[in-house]
Formats: structure tokens, sequence, C-alpha cells
């Protein structure tokens, strides 16, 4: 058995950098300092959460979820730029489709102009599209109204426009990988695989 993008105790495990990954792609977004940022994260609450994040609500460990490193690589670009991580409003998607991102996102969307965010981080190029699709009819401008950031660096994100601002990771030589160890083709040793950061039009 060979987990991939989650940690199993006593088997190996195929990872991308998502900590070092996140915090690139976040340090590039704030050097255009925000007035409003804002996460959307996926599948990130202990419990089923698909809307804000309140306090109460604890979050998952690194272990259970990679979306934990990929907050954490966030956070740490916030302390960078000297904006405190706590005062950053976060939300929480529990299904990467574009139904269940939908609801979360037009919340995000329909807050009045002056506490709209003017920069999203999303964990995930499909949540990053959604944010796209419905900024633009709702006729917010991107980038100029509202900057985005994606992550995995999928082929319709780089295709249509605006293009966009993501971390490009091979998830199909992870899925090799993982197939290679369970065949014995080579070592069940646990992988880190390193990720590109693409910069596109939604956060230039």
């Amino acid at each position: 058995m060979v987990a991939v993008d989650f940690s199993l105790e006593g088997h190996a495990k195929v990872h991308v950098d998502n900590e070092p990954a996140s915090f690139a792609i976040a340090r590039h977004a704030l050097k255009t300092p925000p007035r409003r940022p804002a996460v959307i994260n996926l599948r990130l609450t202990e419990q089923p959460c698909n809307g804000r994040i309140t306090d109460d609500q604890p979050l998952l460990s690194a272990d259970r979820t990679i979306t934990r490193a990929r907050l954490a690589g966030f956070q740490r670009a916030f302390v960078e730029a000297g904006i405190d991580p706590d005062e950053v409003p976060m939300w929480n998607i529990e299904e990467n489709t574009f139904d269940v991102c939908t609801p979360v996102i037009e919340e995000i969307l329909d807050l009045p102009d002056d506490q709209r965010p003017d920069l999203l981080l999303c964990m995930s190029d499909r949540i990053a599209l959604t944010a796209v699709t419905l900024a633009e009819e709702r006729g917010l401008r991107i980038p100029e109204d509202l900057r985005l950031t994606g992550f995995d660096g999928i082929a319709e994100g780089q295709y249509r426009a605006p293009r966009l601002t993501t971390v490009r990771q091979d998830s199909t030589e992870k899925g090799r990988i993982a197939a290679r160890m369970i065949l014995g083709m080579e070592p069940a040793e646990s992988r880190l695989m390193t990720t590109e950061l693409l910069i596109g039009d939604s956060c230039p």
C-alpha cells in the first residue's frame, strides 16, 4: 500500500512540496499589498463545513490532509508581509466541484464592496476557476477588482482567459510513482515531488 496526498503510518507516501509551494504563490500575490486578503480552503475542517470557518471549528491536522500544509505556507507568507494570519478570513469547501464551490464563493463575492476580498488564495484550480466565472457574472474585473490564485496547474486554468496564476504539480507522475512502488519496480520509499509556480493573468 502506498499513500498519495495523505499519510498512512507505516507506509510509503507520495506528496508534492505543498507548504513551500503555497508559500511561494502567496508571497508572489502579496507583493501587491491587498486590502482584504482571504483564503478558500479545501476539506480542512474536522466537521463538515461548506462556508465561512469560525473560531470554534477545529482544523484537520497536517497528517490527515495536505491542505493543512498549504494553509501553513499561506500563513507563513502573511507573517512575512506583516499580516496577522488570524485576521485573514477563511472559507472551507467540502468538494472540489463547481456545484459545491458555487454557494461558498457566491457568499464571498456578494459581500458589500468594503468587505469583499480583493485577493483570494484558493487551494485548487477548480475553486479558483469557479470564482473567476462567478466574478465575471457580477461584472468584477480580474485582476483589477479581484486577484486570484489556484493550485494544481490543470489545463483548463491555463487555456482560458484570464489565465490562472497557480502551482503546477505533476499528478500523473504521482500516480506512476505509487504504481511502480506497488509493483515492486522501485523501492517503497516516501517521495516528495517539486512543483512549479506559474504566473498568469489572474494575479500578475
